[in-house]
């Protein structure tokens, strides 16, 4: 090896030196900002995933009990094979299927299983949603929390599985308004508005570049 292609190779060292100083710095200062150092994103502690599984739980049971109930809901026969009949199992099936006057082969059964479908799918959506954007560090997502408690209350129409649904979601609201998830989000918020912008790369050669043309 040349004396020149050695000193080449040692100034070439020198150069990537600050370089790798300074990543190593952006690495310390991403830590110490409660970044992390492989994002470059807040870190998300126990808390926020606790929450985030409380929503998910939630809608995991209103679902649930939408299924149990339609489920349940299927006329059974019943008694001996020589003396079988049917047993009406729809008002027993949910709260609402036997508050609501129904007879077997009424449209209004119809009517009574679309609604609480919706009902069910309503809560799971809106649960979700905040599950996910509150997980995300958005700060809406703790006003959209009340609207998902209010529409779990309908989940009481169902059945108690379904009714399980209200304390998960509950207990996600009232953390979203906690302080350490109020701070959560606000690191989420100032982290958005201050990320820096790249630096212009400069003009982009395309094929050889011009020093080996």
């Amino acid at each position: 090896m040349s004396e020149a292609t050695t000193d080449a190779a040692r100034a070439s060292e020198r150069a990537r030196a600050p370089e790798a100083a300074g990543g190593a710095h952006a690495v310390v200062e991403a830590s110490d900002a409660g970044l992390s150092p492989r994002t470059g994103e807040p870190r998300r502690p126990w808390y926020v995933w606790a929450v985030a599984a409380l929503f998910f739980v939630g809608a995991v049971l209103a679902v649930s009990g939408l299924l149990q109930m339609m489920w349940t809901c299927i006329d059974r026969p019943v008694g001996p094979p020589e003396a079988r009949q049917m047993r009406n199992n729809f008002p027993t099936s949910s709260w609402l299927n036997g508050a609501v006057p129904n007879q077997p082969g009424d449209s209004v059964r119809i009517v009574l299983v679309i609604a609480q479908f919706a009902l069910a799918m309503t809560v799971a959506t809106l649960a979700v949603i905040v599950g996910h954007y509150a997980w995300r560090g958005f700060r809406w997502p703790r006003w959209w929390a009340l609207i998902a408690l209010a529409a779990s209350a309908t989940m009481l129409m169902i059945n108690p599985l379904a009714t399980a649904s209200i304390a998960a979601i509950g207990l996600g609201a009232l953390a979203l308004w906690t302080p350490p998830l109020r701070r959560f989000s606000a690191r989420w918020a100032e982290h958005g508005r201050c990320v820096p912008r790249p630096d212009d790369p400069g003009p982009v050669f395309y094929g050889p570049l011009p020093r080996y043309r």
